[in-house]
């Protein structure tokens, strides 16, 4: 005579405990990475926001300065073919702007207005 006896398992083995902590480092990686993509997406997104804000100001000043009647104005930096150049603070961030100005290119009677942004990564508080 013969009696089976039937053994339940309870509990873990050590390789599914391991597989499971592979599993989930593995998973935990990859939310980790797709945060710091994230992250870096949206300082890119900002900084182009805050560039276009800056563009914004520095050129417009400037649009009351391109009719042709007010050219003979002595404060049109159009005319006069040098704008002086500027500090602008967004973000408790300093941005100095300036300005290239080619007269008569690419067209004659035409100026081509260049602005150029630098600034550096210190933030002022």
């Amino acid at each position: 005579m013969q009696i089976n006896i039937i053994r339940r398992k309870y509990g873990v083995t050590f390789i599914e405990l391991l597989v499971s902590i592979v599993i989930l480092a593995v998973t935990l990686s990859s939310i980790i990475n797709l945060f710091g993509s994230a992250k870096r997406w949206i300082e890119v997104s900002q900084s182009r926001m805050t560039m276009a804000e800056i563009t914004k100001r520095a050129l417009g000043p400037l649009q009351m300065q391109v009719r042709e009647d007010q050219w003979s104005i002595g404060a049109n930096c159009l005319s006069a073919g040098a704008c002086p150049p500027t500090n602008v603070q967004i973000q408790s961030r300093n941005y100095n702007v300036a300005y290239i100005i080619n007269r008569d290119q690419p067209i004659n009677n035409v100026n081509r207005v260049i602005v150029v942004i630098s600034w550096t990564n210190e933030q002022v508080f």
